[in-house]
């Protein structure tokens, strides 16, 4: 298993694979892999590794993904598959304008439908959603929403 390690992880690599929380006691900076292994005596082994590497495959090799940038991608899926776009119907629909811009919404234009049934512009709401996931109106949280739909009715 060693020689899988060496052969497949750059030099590179293995210091990003150490969490920075991993501070030994004699020093105030973050290790590096080879670093620990010469501290702890481990030697190329893939089942110390603590952390995987999470690769940002557009952005090229060395381009890693933080927490951050994982958890926006998970709700913009979550907000482009579970979250329906709608043809505004002013005879269905009581609102008449999109809550966040302020702009009225026009005839059988596209709009984002949240569960708690309120409409916005899909480009006004997807924004929003991807700093906050609540209904901007009821405040409603929609994460929570969306649960409840799979919820069956007794």
């Amino acid at each position: 298993m060693g020689n899988f390690w060496n052969s497949h992880v750059s030099n590179d690599d293995r210091g990003a694979l150490i969490p920075p929380f991993y501070y030994p006691s004699s020093s105030t900076s973050p290790q590096t892999i080879d670093n620990i292994h010469s501290e702890t005596g481990l030697i190329g082994t893939i089942a110390n590794v603590p952390k995987l590497i999470v690769r940002n495959r557009l952005g090229g090799p060395n381009t890693y993904m933080n927490y951050t940038d994982i958890h926006a991608a998970q709700r913009k899926n979550m907000i482009d598959h579970h979250l329906p776009i709608v043809k505004y119907d002013e005879k269905k629909i009581k609102q008449s304008d999109c809550a966040i811009c302020l702009i009225d919404f026009e005839q059988n234009q596209e709009v984002r439908q949240l569960p708690c049934s309120h409409v916005y512009h899909q480009k006004c709401i997807d924004q929003w959603l991807l700093k906050q996931f609540i209904c901007p109106s009821c405040l409603t949280n929609v994460d929570a929403a969306l649960l409840l739909q799979f919820v069956p009715k007794s």
